[in-house]
């Protein structure tokens, strides 16, 4: 799994409803960064979702 996720001595553990996911930092802070950066975008198409 390490060598599949290209994991380090450093991980960071995000908890996803049922499972956990393991990240490796830089990509978790790049994720983040990029859900800010959209995060107006991202709204106006879960607004447009109907149950």
């Amino acid at each position: 799994l390490r060598e599949y996720a290209n994991l380090d001595s450093e991980v960071v553990i995000i908890g996803a409803n049922t499972r956990l996911e393991l990240w490796v930092p830089e990509h978790w802070k790049q994720t983040l960064l990029d859900v800010e950066s959209n995060a107006e975008m991202i709204a106006e198409q879960f607004s447009s979702i109907t149950f």
